[in-house]
């Protein structure tokens, strides 16, 4: 896992996402083009529902910026709004 997600590099072989080489590519580079990697914990945050939890992971994609996300400002909410199908998709397991 720490070689496909650019962690660690490949000693010989590469990876590859829909059919293009990650090869030299850094781990953020590989999650903007949408490979993602997550823990298994029990409780990732406590209190939230698994479909928030969801949603969290999704942050890598937004637009807005952390202190608009935080602060709960109408432009970071719509882009939450738009961002709640594929967030059902993922959960879903569609």
């Amino acid at each position: 896992m720490n070689i496909i997600s650019g962690i660690l590099s490949e000693d010989e072989g590469e990876v590859r996402l829909g059919g293009a080489s990650l090869k030299g590519l850094s781990p953020w580079e590989r999650a903007a083009r949408g490979l993602a990697r997550t823990f298994q914990h029990i409780r990732i945050f406590p209190g939230m529902s698994v479909l928030e939890n969801v949603l969290c992971g999704f942050h890598l994609r937004r637009q807005t910026g952390f202190l608009s996300a935080l602060l709960h400002l109408p432009r970071a909410l719509r882009e939450e709004v738009r961002n709640h199908p594929a967030v059902l998709e993922a959960y879903m397991g569609k």
